[in-house]
């Protein structure tokens, strides 16, 4: 088992000013609401407490919670997607997921699928000559059975 050298210093009337290091390293500076109640825990005189709290948090591999979001392929592309930034998740919270991934399947749905339109003109040009171009219209279409869960960062 891995054993811990943990230190710390700061003022004691002030619990702003506790920096705690771990191994020689710094685990919680100033201003994280850990590091104020690891400060608390020591200016109490439960350094114990506090200790075993860091041993914890680090052992179980303390994390940030991670956000997601769900998007969709592109219809008949196997490398192509579209989501949105403004519907995420926790991706612990099963039922924020399940949420999300209704609403933007609504939303593509509502829209029919498409996501872009986007118009080409072309032709050509001789001069001397002026020709009307050909216009084509171009949609980019959702595939709403091919879901895929997507990180932010």
């Amino acid at each position: 088992m891995k054993h811990f050298n943990i230190s710390y210093n700061g003022y004691k009337y002030a619990p702003e000013t506790f920096n705690i290091f771990v191994n020689g390293k710094l685990y919680a500076g100033r201003h994280t609401e850990e590091a104020a109640a690891l400060a608390n825990l020591i200016i109490q005189g439960k350094e114990k407490e506090a200790a075993d709290m860091i041993k914890r948090n680090i052992r179980k591999g303390y994390k940030k919670p991670e956000y997601i979001t769900i998007g969709f392929y592109q219809e008949g592309s196997a490398s192509r997607y579209f989501f949105t930034r403004q519907l995420y998740a926790r991706r612990d919270d099963l039922t924020d997921k399940l949420r999300i991934y209704k609403e933007y399947k609504h939303f593509l749905e509502s829209n029919n699928c498409i996501v872009n339109t986007y118009e080409v003109n072309a032709g050509e040009v001789k001069p001397g000559q002026i020709s009307a171009p050909k216009k084509q219209t171009f949609e980019e279409r959702a595939d709403v059975k091919r879901p895929l869960i997507i990180k932010l960062i």
